[in-house]
């Protein structure tokens, strides 16, 4: 439609539709890349960037450029978002953006800080889902500096404990959650040199998400991946030895 009849207000939402497409259905990044970056170049509606550049950012540029280096973009997103008012794109920046950031390697302290206004603001707009996301970054960020866990919204009362609120997520079906609390407890595992524990984590998982993920190529996927063969790779050493 843009082709045939001129640029609207929605021409880069399409475009940057069509760029996810290319990049999760395809496999074709570079075009992705490209078509994700005209979407992005084009838009001029300040309420769309929190979308547009959100889906670009996270699940389109994520695969050709370092994931750092989108960090500011990210977090750029959620405060556009935010000042239009859009309190649904600013809450899934950034969740995309606290995740993202403690995987990366951002320091904790200043990432902490972060996170305490983002739970503010999802609390008082009663975004439940990014929330509970969030509560295993918390429950991670608690144990590696050695703070005192921080009190939750009472609406996820109970949820601050992983398993049950791994065991939430199964019985919803929530694929994507099951998957960033399984990384995250690989992740502090392994940092910790619990490798019994990530070992278990890997056996019992790695097949499920294998058998129940969906096309899209998620980000966390990539971390789940990563870790699971560094926990393999270890196991193997161990039995050289």
């Amino acid at each position: 439609l843009t082709l045939s009849h001129g640029l609207n207000v929605y021409s880069s939402t399409g475009m940057a539709g069509l760029a996810y497409a290319y990049t999760a259905v395809l496999r074709n990044y570079t075009e992705g890349y490209k078509l994700g970056k005209l979407a992005v170049a084009l838009n001029k509606s300040p309420k769309l960037v929190g979308e547009i550049s959100l889906v670009v950012a996270c699940h389109v540029c994520v695969f050709k450029e370092p994931i750092q280096a989108l960090l500011p973009t990210i977090l750029e997103n959620y405060k556009t978002a935010l000042k239009c008012g859009s309190m649904g794109s600013a809450c899934r920046n950034s969740m995309c953006y606290v995740i993202r950031a403690f995987l990366s390697g951002s320091p904790v302290a200043s990432l902490n800080k972060d996170m305490v206004v983002f739970f503010r603001q999802m609390s008082r707009q009663n975004r439940i889902r990014p929330y509970l996301a969030l509560i295993p970054i918390s429950n991670a960020i608690t144990n590696l500096s050695g703070e005192p866990q921080r009190p939750f919204w009472d609406t996820v009362q109970g949820y601050e404990d992983n398993y049950q609120n791994l065991s939430k997520a199964f019985e919803t079906k929530d694929i994507a959650l099951c998957e960033i609390i399984i990384t995250i407890q690989l992740f502090e595992n392994f940092i910790f040199r619990r490798m019994d524990l990530a070992k278990k984590i890997v056996v019992q998982y790695q097949e499920f998400f294998d058998l129940h993920g969906d096309i899209q190529v998620k980000v966390i996927s990539i971390y789940r991946t990563f870790y699971s063969g560094l926990i393999a790779f270890h196991c193997f050493r161990e039995t050289q030895d």
